[in-house]
């Protein structure tokens, strides 16, 4: 793509100052005409019917900007302000190299094998949107070249990769630890009641968990003390766990004297 220089000073120069709104126009549409198909400056008259009218070209003419030529008309000192055709052509050649250039060293063979691959059989003709020069009031974005992308990937793989441990069912022989027992005999709790309610808890919601001890910590937290016995916490098994078997029924409290309300709930 070549582009269609306009001076800022232009709307302000004695030659433009008296034109019409359509010759300005004209002169700027066969300014990019010229570009696009790289006539350097050349406009012929059968294409002022697209561009123009007769009388636009006439003043272009009078102000000094255009001149008459047998074919039609030319910009004045077109080579002095424009890029000329001979320019953007070497211009282009010169991109088409450097882009044959960079596909050859891509494809280059590793380690001696020869690689074919999707981009090595394309035609190495560009168009010329591939070689245009960028817009030089945008930068172009930067971006990482393919090299840096494959390093980038690499250095990924070979970073170790965390193994986190596996989480299970409860096991059939877990019990409370002896942490858990001296944590339970100071905050008052009856460690029995509590490690049959967490096993029946994970087993009844098929819970999995990495570590059943530190999750039995955490049900330990949130259980509220004992109030009606003072017997110390024992591991689950070592004694029985029903409080009928430690102390007589109601019933027979209420015949021995006992208050009956203090009876611990069912």
């Amino acid at each position: 793509m070549a582009w269609f220089k306009v001076d800022d000073g232009f709307w302000s120069h004695p030659k433009v100052l008296l034109l019409s709104d359509s010759a300005v126009a004209l002169w700027v549409k066969a300014g990019t005409y010229s570009c696009q198909h790289l006539t350097d400056g050349e406009i012929p008259r059968q294409l002022l019917r697209f561009l123009g009218t007769e009388s636009a070209a006439d003043e272009l003419v009078e102000s000094g900007l255009w001149n008459a030529t047998d074919q039609g008309f030319r910009f004045h000192d077109w080579d002095d302000y424009q890029e000329t055709s001979d320019a953007v052509k070497q211009r282009r050649d010169q991109a088409r190299e450097r882009q044959r250039k960079r596909r050859a060293e891509r494809d280059k063979p590793k380690n001696g094998h020869a690689s074919v691959t999707r981009d090595s059989q394309r035609d190495t003709t560009v168009s010329h949107s591939e070689v245009s020069t960028p817009d030089p009031t945008r930068p172009d974005p930067t971006r990482p070249t393919n090299k840096e992308s494959a390093s980038a990937r690499e250095e990924d793989d070979e970073k170790p990769k965390a193994r986190s441990k596996p989480r299970t069912r409860i096991p059939a022989d877990w019990s409370p630890t002896d942490t858990h027992i001296a944590y339970a005999n100071e905050r008052r709790l009856d460690l029995d009641r509590e490690a049959t309610a967490f096993r029946a808890h994970a087993e009844a919601n098929d819970r999995l968990l990495v570590n059943w001890n530190s999750g039995f910590t955490q049900w330990l937290t949130k259980a509220r003390p004992q109030t009606t016995s003072t017997a110390p916490a024992r591991r689950p098994g070592t004694e029985p766990s029903d409080w009928r078997r430690s102390r007589p029924q109601p019933a027979q409290d209420f015949a021995q004297g006992y208050d009956v309300i203090d009876a611990p709930p069912f």
